[in-house]
């Protein structure tokens, strides 16, 4: 090893990184959901557009199927599974600058826009994101971990969601 390499990283390294990830990303969840109804309510949007609001996380869910099998037959798992994210996050500054994007009489239609893109690029990048993870998890310890996972997630988001 010449003085430039890091040292591998130990398995348990791997899965408290990616359990922090999870940890991050379960934040970064619980602010946007709750944020984002008090964002609507200060655009004074109309209750079908919060229905509309509603709807997107499990509507563009959809675009899993797709990505599913674009990932298994073409590759390049981590490379859609970090840009999916990236611009999933990314998404949310144009969310917020919807006031100044959009006229007044538009801000729903803006809201939805960039909140949709938003979840369809997350939904994009979530098969590549598992399939990615399951291979750096070792077999014999996938159930209990992603277990512990969901535990910490759970966790993360009732304290947030109280916080609030």
């Amino acid at each position: 090893m010449t003085p430039d390499e890091s040292p591998p990283m130990r398995l348990s390294q791997i899965l408290v990184r990616l359990n922090v990830a999870a940890g991050f990303a379960a934040v970064f969840t619980a602010i946007t959901a709750t944020v984002l109804t008090r964002f609507g309510q200060t655009m004074a949007l109309p209750p079908f557009v919060f229905g509309l609001l509603a709807a997107l996380p499990y509507a563009t869910a959809l675009a899993q199927i797709p990505a599913s099998f674009a990932v298994e037959r073409f590759g390049g798992r981590k490379r859609v599974a970090i840009f999916g994210i990236i611009i999933h996050r990314a998404l949310w500054l144009a969310v917020a600058a919807v006031p100044w994007l959009f006229p007044r009489a538009w801000w729903w239609f803006g809201l939805i826009l960039f909140v949709g893109l938003s979840y369809t690029s997350a939904h994009i990048g979530t098969p590549a994101t598992t399939s990615w993870a399951a291979d750096l998890v070792p077999a014999r310890l996938r159930g209990r971990y992603y277990a512990l996972r969901g535990q910490l997630v759970r966790v993360v988001n009732i304290l947030l969601g109280l916080g609030i």
